[in-house]
């Protein structure tokens, strides 16, 4: 087929059933992106009736999953995510409510770093591979 790949945004819903069968004769992959980021990670390739996930953060990117207290979510309980790192930027430009609201400090990190609120509800899942990915119970079908 002229389509071999198939990239889904975090807020695409893409139906369980046709995802599936979309993923049989292409790659269908997950993008996790923010207005104040970019893309922030990439899943691998969606194997048929497994979950959806975002996959692991890409370079420049962490990604923290904390309560409404800002504690860190332990195992497979589901949390707001915030992005950490080099690559986030700082605030929004000539919107400083906004800025306040959304960029907020970051208790883990170092003195002065900000991480971006994203208002998205994930959890860490472990793929097959044993590796640590996000997955967004509910969301994407």
């Amino acid at each position: 087929p002229l389509l071999q790949v198939v990239f889904v945004d975090e807020a695409t819903t893409l139906d369980s059933d046709l995802r599936d069968e979309w993923s049989m004769l292409r790659r269908v992959q997950t993008i996790l992106s923010q207005p104040a980021t970019g893309p922030i990670a990439i899943s691998d390739p969606h194997q048929p009736g497994a979950p959806m996930t975002f996959g692991a953060p890409i370079r420049g990117f962490g990604l923290l999953i904390l309560d409404a207290d800002l504690r860190p979510v332990q195992g497979d309980d589901s949390g707001d995510l915030y992005v950490v790192g080099s690559a986030v930027a700082t605030g929004y430009r000539y919107r400083p409510g906004h800025t306040a609201a959304t960029f907020v400090p970051n208790p883990y990190g170092p003195s002065g770093q900000r991480m971006y609120r994203t208002d998205t509800r994930v959890r860490w899942h472990r793929n097959g591979n044993g590796e640590r990915i996000l997955e967004a119970p509910g969301a994407m079908g």
